[in-house]
């Protein structure tokens, strides 16, 4: 799955680039983002599990493919550091990676001096590389002792896999593919240099199952954060 899914990746970058190549644009973004998770259980979203934001940062490359004056196409392809803290009872901090494949319609507005307010609204097909997880020392009532492991993906799982917080054991994130909606605002000067701040929000349920049946809870990714970058 994850080799069709870099494949699909690798393809797609060939095709925005080779198509009406004297118009399209090649830029390079890189920033940070605050990104959490919104998990509670499915049949009664008042009853959501507390989770606090986590720093991250992502980078990539983008193409801008112009429809008109106005209008372009903004796809890409970008690496984002994901994840979130769980706030009740044991502190455990999830680190995930992600390749992501955004696209975008892009308004600009045209400015005195030559550059644009920009305005985007789109989409995002991600998919969930591995990661790392670790608990503080004296976490939680009982005090537990400092641990770590890795971050995995799983769209099923096993009893003994399901919330395994353990000595070096994996740690399992949710469903490897995710997908959802983006939005931005932002500036780019004249010269090429940009800087957006930007809105995610996913809109699969990313619980993996356990033993092929279906979690009563709903677990999706969201993020806000900011990126700088350039337009050659």
């Amino acid at each position: 799955m994850r080799r069709r899914f870099l494949t699909c990746l690798l393809l797609t970058s060939i095709f925005y680039c080779s198509g009406s190549y004297s118009q399209v644009r090649i830029g390079v973004n890189t920033g940070f983002h605050f990104s959490n998770v919104y998990n509670h259980v499915e049949t009664r979203p008042d009853r959501a599990v507390k989770s606090d934001l986590k720093s991250g940062f992502h980078g990539g490359i983008q193409f801008e493919i112009p429809v008109n004056e106005k209008f372009s196409l903004l796809p890409g392809v970008s690496y984002s550091k994901m994840g979130y803290a769980n706030a009740d009872g044991v502190r455990l901090n999830t680190k995930a990676d992600y390749l992501e494949m955004p696209f975008d319609i892009l308004y600009k507005l045209k400015t005195d001096d030559g550059g644009h307010v920009l305005f985007g609204v789109g989409a995002y097909l991600a998919y969930g590389l591995g990661g790392k997880w670790n608990v503080p020392e004296k976490s939680g009532v009982n005090g537990w002792p400092s641990m770590n492991g890795k971050l995995v993906f799983r769209n099923v799982v096993s009893h003994d896999e399901y919330n395994n917080v353990s000595f070096n054991s994996n740690f399992v994130y949710g469903k490897p593919l995710d997908y959802g909606a983006n939005a931005l605002i932002g500036y780019q000067f004249k010269y090429g240099l940009f800087f957006r701040f930007e809105g995610q929000l996913g809109l699969r349920n990313l619980s993996s199952a356990v033993e092929n049946l279906k979690m009563a809870t709903e677990m999706k990714n969201f993020r806000v954060g900011f990126s700088l970058g350039y337009m050659f």
